[in-house]
């Protein structure tokens, strides 16, 4: 009955766990006004969420209306999210978003899961509401998302009916413990304040070199391999060098094929393997990001 309609809390989900929800939870009556639950691989049974991130890209892929897909970031993977003319308020903020990114926001809806008829099964988010966050408000989430995961895994091994059903739906799942331990580890390994945050969402004096930032970056730091002599380079120093090879090589603002970033960080002694491990974690921390396939763009200083 509608009088009985109540708005199901959002739950806290790292990007990583959403992307592998893919069971519907039966609904249990024919309540028109019964939100459709997913079960997710930690027990979670969740129709709606909140995620906090940063929003990397946005674009209009409607055809007769504007509905926008946005590309949200956390250091376990990224979400996406739409939004369109029966989400107006979220799709006018996705909108005004297009030229302010990247930023960190925090966006609520509902979870949708589409099968593209090959076997693959299409997870977003249906904003109900967009907002523009700052770090405090990210690093919030993410704690509180980290407890609420491990939260449910204590839960989930507490009920074996819950645990047979999870495993059930999902005979293989990631280990959550250790992604949530990944997560906090970052987080104390990357300065408050530090090059994480994405340019649009510093205080104006902190934005205002942006345009120089290249030339303040290469005359500031040494070369890695002078670096090299005095002491071996920390990971922190290695993200770092990768950042401005980005900012420096992004001149036309379209991105660094990752080859062309492969032959700097071969002269600077960074294997191809540990470049990779660079980007993955970069990725992950939402400092830089892929919008094409082999090309990565700098979330801060590059356009």
């Amino acid at each position: 009955m509608a009088g009985n309609f109540e708005r199901m809390k959002a739950a806290r989900l790292f990007a990583a766990e959403l992307k592998t929800t893919t069971i519907e939870v039966p609904k249990k009556g024919g309540d028109q006004y019964e939100s459709q639950l997913y079960l997710t691989q930690t027990g979670a049974k969740a129709a709606r969420v909140m995620v906090v991130g940063t929003a990397t890209e946005i674009e209009d892929i409607g055809t007769d209306n504007n509905f926008y897909r946005m590309r949200v970031s956390d250091p376990t993977g990224v979400h996406f999210v739409t939004a369109g003319q029966y989400q107006p308020e979220a799709a006018k903020v996705m909108q005004e978003l297009i030229q302010r990114l990247p930023t960190f926001v925090a966006v609520i809806g509902k979870v949708s899961l589409y099968n593209n008829g090959e076997n693959t099964t299409l997870v977003s988010i249906r904003a109900e509401q967009v907002a523009i966050v700052d770090e405090n408000i990210r690093d919030t989430w993410l704690l509180e998302t980290a407890k609420a995961t491990l939260d449910r895994l204590s839960a989930l091994k507490a009920n074996p009916v819950l645990e047979q059903e999870v495993a059930a739906a999902y005979p293989t799942r990631d280990n959550y413990k250790e992604l949530v331990k990944k997560v906090i580890t970052e987080m104390k390994s990357t300065p408050v304040g530090g090059a994480s945050q994405p340019a649009a969402t510093q205080a104006p004096e902190a934005t205002a070199p942006v345009a120089t930032a290249p030339e303040t970056l290469a005359s500031a730091t040494p070369p890695l391999q002078k670096q090299a002599a005095q002491a071996d380079p920390s990971e922190e120093d290695l993200k770092k060098f990768i950042e401005q090879k980005l900012i420096s090589m992004n001149n036309g603002g379209k991105g660094v094929k990752i080859g062309h970033l492969a032959q700097q960080g071969k002269s600077a002694g960074i294997s191809s393997i540990k470049l990779e491990e660079l980007i993955d974690t970069l990725k992950h921390e939402g400092r830089i990001y892929e919008p094409k396939n082999g090309i990565l763009m700098p979330t801060e200083g590059g356009k």
